[in-house]
């Protein structure tokens, strides 16, 4: 089955949630070798760029290192989200980062402030 791209997040982050997801499910378990960049763009029908930009944003992510042999899974979870996070944090992570397609990190933030905004103003 060829991936499709969906205009409902930018393509390589929608390339990067299929991995991550895949990843996450076990069925890419540590250790295993991701398709070449070259062949990610031609599967998912991409710029070569745009598929290295996933493969990046999975390496900022925790999930696979490259080295010269290629790019390999790392862990099952991201080691950004290893610690514990409230329940809420990480719901609203994953709906930033699944629904509106944004960066990772930036999501993580946006959702970590959050949290702290209403327990500070639940304490007042």
């Amino acid at each position: 089955m060829t991936p499709e791209i969906h205009r409902t997040a930018p393509p390589f982050v929608q390339i990067a949630n299929h991995f991550t997801t895949q990843i996450k499910a076990g069925e890419l378990a540590p250790d295993t070798k991701l398709p070449a960049i070259a062949e990610i763009a031609r599967q998912w029908g991409v710029a070569t760029a745009t598929a290295a930009k996933a493969v990046k944003q999975l390496q900022a992510d925790g999930y696979v290192r490259s080295s010269s042999q290629g790019t390999f899974v790392e862990a099952t979870e991201s080691p950004m989200l290893s610690f514990r996070l409230p329940a809420e944090v990480r719901e609203q992570f994953d709906a930033i980062t699944q629904a509106e397609g944004r960066d990772r990190g930036d999501a993580l933030v946006e959702a970590v402030n959050d949290w702290i905004r209403k327990r500070r103003s639940n304490r007042q």
